[in-house]
């Protein structure tokens, strides 16, 4: 509990030095918005990897958020909860609540997130512990129509080991170490916006880098960890409502391995696809 306040008053700390910092260089030209949001998904895929023993269900995921924005500097701190309406037929359900900072500066952006907070529950046996993860992004261009972005993130702290993996008559067989394992993601996003942005293509490419035991035990190497395509469109009103639409196909090779060890799933041959309909308002609150 003291290491997860301690986190939470690092990030808000960091938040505040980077906010003064630009209120101090931009003046009149920042300001801080306020977005409620909810997302409503027919199948809730986290990086490729399905978080559902449904093929297709109902997740709703509220969220609030602040940003500062400024033209060098900006900031933003949210939290969110992501929770599967329904059960599957062993009972079990989804549900999770997580926090993230970012911190803009030009092209960069570098994210503080945790997620999983004690709510992450496949039953009620299952102990659970948060992870830490820190996140640096890059997006090469900042035209209107093509923003290709590269993300790296590393869990730094929480429930990620190493893990000894061993198969014994053709099952395997998992011991946890208390060796830090630093699970890492690799992505590369390549977002496509017509018409003044409202209509969104796009794809993108994930690789887990090295051993990755958070979001795999099975092999220690690097490997492919998702590739899909998405397409989407953003209703907006001047009242501050939008409305964004979004589809999503592909391929995770996690999905794969994962399915074809459970009998709940009768697609295991690795695709991940979805529909997320969002509403969202933004409030200004002011320079």
């Amino acid at each position: 509990m003291k290491k997860l306040c301690l986190f939470f008053a690092v990030i808000m700390m960091t938040a505040f030095c980077a906010i003064s910092a630009n209120a101090q260089t931009e003046g009149e030209e920042t300001g801080f918005t306020m977005t409620i949001g909810v997302d409503n998904s027919t199948a809730y895929n986290w990086r490729g990897s399905r978080q559902s023993e449904k093929p297709f269900g109902y997740n709703v995921m509220p969220s609030l958020c602040f940003t500062w924005t400024g033209d060098v500097l900006g900031a933003e701190i949210g939290v969110y909860d992501t929770e599967e309406i329904g059960k599957s037929k062993e009972g079990n359900r989804f549900n999770e609540f997580g926090v993230w900072a970012t911190f803009s500066f030009f092209n960069f952006d570098l994210q503080f997130q945790s997620y999983g907070l004690n709510t992450l529950m496949w039953n009620k046996d299952y102990d659970y512990r948060p992870v830490y993860e820190l996140g640096l992004s890059y997006t090469f261009s900042k035209i209107d129509f093509f923003q290709p972005k590269l993300s790296w993130y590393t869990i730094v702290g929480g429930d990620d080991f190493r893990w000894d993996v061993v198969k014994v008559d053709g099952e395997w067989e998992f011991t946890k170490t208390n060796k830090r394992a630093f699970s890492s993601y690799l992505e590369l996003d390549l977002p496509f916006y017509i018409a003044d942005g409202n209509v969104l293509i796009g794809g993108v490419l994930g690789l887990l880098p090295f051993y990755a035991p958070y979001y795999s035990h099975y092999e220690n190497r690097a490997r492919l960890c998702n590739a899909g395509i998405y397409a989407g469109y953003t209703f907006d009103f001047n009242c501050g409502i939008s409305i964004p639409i979004k589809a999503e196909f592909g391929y995770s090779d996690l999905n794969r391995e994962e399915m074809a060890k459970a009998d709940g799933f009768k697609n295991k041959n690795g695709l991940y696809y979805g529909l997320t309909v969002s509403i969202n308002w933004t409030k200004w609150l002011g320079r």
